[in-house]
């Protein structure tokens, strides 16, 4: 029987296990392999003390590594059931069973469906955090899509990095931008790319676009994108190098 189970496989959860070594606790964490998590397709991580410069992958290899040397335990799999037994917890990890006195849920955001293309281009212009990645866009044109006013917070951060910020709120009213936020009307509807890279959005007939700016793809709460001139030949696409999704979950 382990002290503490660890349900997740990312940062939060790999940081709780090192904690958890360190007052000398049994641990297991339990979870998918590490290119699941959000933070390994993030193309450079520039904001975490002490590790500049590192991409996802490689921030996420080091806190791995750093859990291993402290002797945290590893079952990579997928847990369908949690057994409360009274005075500890029986796990279900794809058919195996473990025992843990203490569990620690680290299972991060629930990622929704999105839109097409967004996936696919994961790490090579869409990530997932504009507070971490908005200075990669730092004076480029951005979009800032919102489908709450969190996103509004996004966008207000944003126009003190970028050149340029339009905001696509898909609710109303819109009540807390900065007065240098633009908004624009419209609905995402596909990320377009081309090999390695973000070359454009399609957002459909409704998008009004009166600027050489890109736009867009739809998350759970609010996203990003840094944009330039999109094709007068075809307004519904709308050209972009690169975008940041921005998540929020309360």
């Amino acid at each position: 029987m382990y002290d503490i189970g660890i349900i997740g496989s990312g940062p939060a959860a790999l940081s709780a296990a090192v904690n958890a070594r360190q007052r000398n606790k049994s641990v297991c964490v339990f979870g998918r392999s590490l290119d699941s998590s959000l933070l390994f397709a993030a193309e450079k991580v520039d904001n975490y003390l002490g590790m500049p410069d590192l991409s996802g992958e490689e921030m996420l290899n080091q806190f791995y590594a750093h859990a291993v040397k402290r002797g945290v335990e590893f079952k990579e799999s997928r847990i369908s059931q949690i057994i409360s037994m009274g005075d500890y917890f029986v796990i279900n990890a794809d058919n195996e069973f473990f025992e843990a006195k203490t569990l620690i849920l680290a299972i991060g955001l629930n990622k929704s469906k999105g839109i097409a293309g967004e996936m696919e281009y994961l790490g090579k212009g869409v990530s997932y955090c504009a507070t971490c990645d908005g200075m990669l866009y730092r004076n480029k044109k951005v979009v800032v899509v919102g489908e709450n006013e969190e996103g509004e917070a996004e966008a207000n951060f944003l126009a003190d990095v970028c050149e340029k910020v339009v905001y696509l709120p898909l609710y109303q009213p819109v009540l807390n931008l900065k007065e240098t936020v633009e908004i624009l009307n419209g609905k995402p509807k596909a990320v377009i790319g081309e090999g390695s890279r973000v070359t454009g959005i399609e957002a459909g007939d409704e998008v009004e676009v009166d600027f050489d700016s890109g736009v867009i793809t739809n998350v759970t709460k609010g996203t990003t994108f840094q944009g330039q001139a999109f094709p007068e030949f075809m307004q519904k696409i709308i050209a972009a190098e690169g975008l940041v999704n921005y998540i929020n979950q309360k």
